[in-house]
C-alpha cells in the first residue's frame, strides 16, 4: 500500500480545447498524460507540461455518459408524478446525456 506524503489536489480542466488531467502544485497545474481510470488507478504519469491554473478553464472532475435514476421511492412523489405508490421497489429509469 502505498503512502502520500502530502495530500494531492487533482483537477480536471480545459487547454486549448483538449481536456486533461493534472495536480495543482501552488498556483500551477502539473499536467498529466493519463485518462480518469489511470488517475482513480493512482497511475500518475506526467507529461512535462505545466500550465498557470489561472490561465485554465476548470471542469467536473468527471463527465457522465448517463444517469441512473430511481423513481417514486417516496409515496408523496409517486402520487404527485401520477405513479404508484408503496410499490415494492424502486422504479429505475435511465438518462443519457447528450454532449
Amino acid at each position: 500500500m502505498k503512502t502520500l506524503l502530502k495530500a494531492q489536489n487533482i483537477v480536471r480542466y480545459l487547454n486549448q480545447g483538449k481536456v486533461y488531467y493534472g495536480i495543482v502544485e501552488d498556483n500551477e497545474i502539473i499536467q498529466l498524460s493519463g485518462d480518469f481510470i489511470e488517475v482513480v488507478n493512482n497511475d500518475l504519469k506526467y507529461d512535462g507540461v505545466r500550465v498557470k491554473y489561472s490561465d485554465v478553464k476548470i471542469l467536473e472532475p468527471v463527465s457522465p455518459s448517463k444517469i441512473v435514476n430511481f423513481g417514486w421511492t417516496y409515496a408523496d412523489h409517486a402520487k404527485e408524478t401520477g405513479g404508484t405508490a408503496n410499490l415494492c421497489e424502486p422504479f429505475l429509469f435511465l438518462n443519457r446525456l447528450l454532449h
